[in-house]
């Protein structure tokens, strides 16, 4: 007996929205679904999940200002100095550091990702208020060094 054609009416009942997943799934598979949704370990794995929920990076940075201030003070300090960032990486250094600062010293790669930017804005922010809108003056002077190399000296003043 050959099989008999369904309607398209009864094609579409047979598939649902599920709004919890949102997707289209037989309603076979939904009934089995909300089943599982109504289990205790199904319960359990959403408590677990929500409590250990990861946390990320700049999660941590925003929850731990304290240390992120003395990050990017010790990143200004350095940058002022005219110390590369790159010096963090000395182990003895670093360990005196920590030592006497009583914190954890932050790799010279996260100064540079999180705190550099930010250092640089404010100085032209600083620049820009001590300039506003009078005239400057620009200076270049070229030079030659004790190793015969061309120097370009270049300098900005308000007048």
């Amino acid at each position: 007996m050959p099989k008999e054609k369904q309607p398209l009416r009864f094609k579409l009942e047979k598939y649902r929205f599920f709004s919890a997943y949102e997707k289209s799934i037989s309603t076979e598979k939904r009934f089995l679904i909300s089943q599982h949704v109504c289990t205790s370990k199904h319960k359990q794995n959403i408590t677990r999940k929500n409590k250990f929920k990861q946390q990320f990076f700049t999660d941590a940075v925003a929850n731990n200002s304290q240390s992120s201030t003395f990050s990017k003070e010790l990143c200004e300090a350095m940058i002022s100095a005219d110390i590369p960032l790159w010096k963090l990486n000395h182990f003895p250094f670093k360990q005196f550091m920590e030592k006497h600062s009583g914190k954890r010293i932050s790799v010279e790669s996260t100064l540079r990702k999180n705190y550099l930017s930010v250092i640089y804005e404010n100085c032209l922010a600083s620049i820009r208020e001590y300039i506003n809108d009078g005239p400057i003056c620009i200076t270049i002077d070229e030079t030659t060094d004790s190793k015969k190399l061309q120097i370009l000296k270049t300098g900005a003043f308000a007048v």
